[in-house]
């Protein structure tokens, strides 16, 4: 499978359907990443998980009212193989 996006041409073996079938079930330690996360950034702050510019890698940082706290990487889960093939 080809996708394009920003003039580049990504070739893939992951469909759309594979990737919808890697996140269904209840993940109850990324349910407590998210809580902890909406927690250390209430009430104006925003996590950055993707930048042109460089990001920590173990850590994400934040922008906004609290821009200098960090929050933890979220915790891997089932959806890593197939991210890993991305």
């Amino acid at each position: 499978m080809e996708t394009g996006c920003f003039d580049k041409t990504v070739r893939t073996s992951v469909t759309p359907a594979v990737l919808a079938e890697a996140g269904k079930g209840m993940d109850l330690a990324y349910a407590g990443w998210y809580m902890e996360m909406l927690q250390l950034t209430c009430p104006d702050a925003l996590p950055i998980a993707y930048a042109d510019y460089y990001l920590p890698k173990d850590y994400l940082s934040t922008v906004g009212g609290k821009a200098d706290i960090r929050i933890p990487l979220p915790p891997p889960g089932p959806g890593n193989d197939v991210r890993d093939e991305l």
